[in-house]
């Protein structure tokens, strides 16, 4: 299971991508799994079950947590049980990624994939497509961004319902050197939180960091 990279994006937090190359056997080996969880995920998928286990056992590797330390809330959001980290997990097939870090954030990675093109109105509003033709950014890789910049934004969130059109809303500027920067508001009928969103963006795959501000 090659490690491709460990980025800082901010301070007190790691993100580690992997490519995912390795059988069940590999995983069922490398840590320690409760009997239960095992003929469990035995019901899951084969696909599903191997991104499981490799998601669990990069959260072991980085964050020496096992999965019987690991819990979900009703919205399915992980967490680390009794520790102060905060985990995020993504999977887009061969890439791996987690993130790690002191405080709230949400984490995605995406392949890019020219089909995005064909759905980019379900997730970006009129505007935000106005906004990305009018910066020349409306290639399939920075679609994929987008798309990974929400998936992000509502993992933080952490709860269902909620309309990537209508309810996250990002903004883009143009920096020096042609950096963009991103920014993002979710609004609801609770509440109005803003980000920042860290990323990486290339021809195979993205990722995006979403940051309280």
């Amino acid at each position: 299971m090659p490690l491709v990279k460990t980025i800082s994006p901010c301070l007190d937090c790691n993100i580690h991508l992997w490519t995912l190359e390795e059988e069940e056997d590999y995983f069922v080996n490398a840590m320690a799994w409760d009997n239960k969880q095992l003929i469990w995920l035995q019901s899951l998928h084969p696909v599903k079950r191997l991104e499981y286990m490799a998601s669990r056992y990069l959260i072991y590797r980085f964050a020496g947590i096992e999965e019987e330390h690991l819990y979900k809330d009703e919205a399915g959001k992980l967490y680390l049980r009794k520790s102060q980290h905060h985990v995020s997990v993504s999977h887009s097939d061969p890439w791996i990624g987690i993130s790690l870090a002191k405080f709230n954030m949400g984490f995605d990675v995406q392949v890019c994939k020219p089909k995005i093109e064909t759905i980019a109105n379900r997730f970006l509003s009129e505007g935000e497509r106005r906004m990305l033709s009018t910066l020349k950014l409306f290639t399939p890789e920075d679609l994929c961004l987008c798309w990974a910049a929400k998936e992000a934004i509502y993992k933080h969130h952490g709860k269902k319902g909620i309309d990537f059109a209508r309810q996250i809303r990002l903004d883009f500027s143009m920096e020096e050197a042609g950096h963009v920067s991103i920014h993002a508001i979710l609004q609801t009928s609770e509440l109005i939180n803003n980000y920042h969103i860290h990323y990486e963006k290339n021809k195979d795959f993205v990722w995006a960091l979403a940051v309280g501000v």
